[in-house]
Parts: structure tokens; C-alpha cells; sequence
């Protein structure tokens, strides 16, 4: 909702818009463990890889289409002002903003508790280490260091010269 506000910005106001832009990336940082773990729960019917592909999807999808929809609005005004348009543009944004919410709303009251969905917990098995489980470790982390290049190696390091 933050990256709705910058309609209100007026011009000239980049300290607000950075503001918002910085309330925004916080806010994707705080809901996106919690958006996991309710994807993790609802995922458990249908598995977990293509629950989580789904989403994937879907988001990238919405990745492609919004700048494309965006482009089509900023050709369409091409010759107002670029402040003008860009009000318009994150107005229009609104519109997949305010259907994400009526979704989550209507989600909200159809599935109170997606915990639900969780299949009851298998037994475990504790972790051992085994040879293979070494072998395995100890390859992925000479593979790793062969990504290593020779800048990386030989850079300065503060203290030394």
C-alpha cells in the first residue's frame, strides 16, 4: 500500500517517496515469512513444490504484466507531463492492489485457521551422519571453492599490504 501513497506525492517530494519506497521494502520483508508459512500450510493437499510453483507463477506473471500494463498507460500519455502520468500509473496499480485485499479478505473468513490444512506429523527419524552425507558435503564445498577466482583470492585484506 505504501507504493499506492507515492499518488499523493506532490512534486518536488522525493524525500516522502523515498520514505514510502523504504516503508514498502520493509513491509515485503516482514509479511513474506509469514506469507510462507501460510502457503506452507495450504500447500500440504496439493503438495509443497507445486503449491509453491503455483505461487511462482503467479507472481511472475504479475511481475510481467504490471510494467506491461504501465507502458501501455505511459504511451497512451506520452505527451502530458511525466509527473501526471506517473500519478496515473500508481493510481492504477490500485486496481491488483485492491483485488489482492478482497481476495485476502474473502480467503480470511472462508479458511480462519490454515493451520488446519497441516496433515498430521510423521514420525521423525533423528539425523545421523553417514559417509555419504560427508562425502556429499565435503564435494559441494570444493565445488564452491573452485567458483573462487583468482581477484578473490589475491584482494588486499585491511591491516596488510
Amino acid at each position: 500500500m505504501a507504493i499506492l501513497a507515492l499518488v499523493l506525492v506532490p512534486r518536488g517530494g522525493w524525500l516522502i517517496a523515498c520514505t514510502l519506497i523504504v516503508v514498502q521494502r520493509t513491509g515485503k520483508a516482514v509479511k513474506k515469512p509469514a506469507k510462507d508459512t501460510i502457503l506452507s500450510f495450504a500447500t500440504s493437499q496439493i503438495g509443497a513444490g507445486k503449491g509453491f510453483a503455483i505461487q511462482k507463477f503467479l507472481d511472475q506473471l504479475g511481475a510481467f504484466l504490471g510494467p506491461v500494463l504501465l507502458f501501455a498507460v505511459m504511451l497512451l500519455k506520452k505527451n502530458d507531463d511525466p509527473f501526471s502520468t506517473y500519478k496515473i500509473c500508481f493510481a492504477i496499480l490500485g486496481i491488483p492492489a485492491a483485488m489482492t485485499v478482497a481476495l485476502l479478505l474473502i480467503a480470511r473468513r472462508r479458511y480462519p485457521n490454515p493451520e488446519e490444512f497441516e496433515a498430521p506429523a510423521k514420525e521423525t527419524v533423528p539425523f545421523r551422519m553417514n559417509r555419504s552425507f560427508v562425502l556429499y558435503i565435503v564435494a559441494i564445498g570444493l565445488f564452491a571453492a573452485g567458483f573462487l577466482d583468482f581477484t578473490m583470492i589475491t584482494m588486499p585484506r585491511p591491516g596488510r599490504d
